[in-house]
């Protein structure tokens, strides 16, 4: 049985993501842990003129770091289980996937009830966008 888990560390000053299974130990990732002030900085506090989407789990706002970068920044919803499963599930696979077409993690928050995730920026609308043009998508 292999057991999963995502924690965040603290080791000095900087924090790493460390993944643990039963059967493989401990394996670090190299992602940043942005601070919930650079991120506030980013995406001027969240503002409305800076969100690009909303689905589900989350709304996602475009930012700008103080280097210069341009991230999207998803902020998760209310912290249930599920959206808290979502969460580690996202940063565990989007972290270790590398692929033209998808867009690289670049990073988390999570401190308390807020949870975070930072992707490099696509501009030119959004995925969905792309497949279903302004027609709104069939269920079914």
């Amino acid at each position: 049985m292999k057991l999963r888990s995502l924690c965040c560390l603290s080791n000095g000053e900087r924090e790493t993501l460390i993944h643990s299974t039963a059967s493989s130990g401990n394996q670090e990732y190299p992602w940043e842990v942005f601070s919930l002030k650079s991120l506030l900085f980013a995406t001027n506090n969240f503002h409305e003129n800076n969100k690009l989407g909303e689905g589900g789990f989350g709304t996602v706002y475009w930012g700008r770091t103080t280097a210069g970068e341009e991230i999207a920044v998803k902020r998760l919803k209310t912290m249930t289980a599920k959206a808290e499963m979502e969460f580690a599930v996202e940063v565990e696979i989007l972290g270790r996937v590398r692929h033209k077409n998808l867009l690289g993690l670049r990073g988390y928050y999570a401190r308390g009830n807020e949870r975070l995730i930072v992707y490099e920026y696509m501009p030119n609308q959004s995925l969905l966008h792309h497949l279903h043009g302004n027609a709104t998508p069939t269920s079914g």
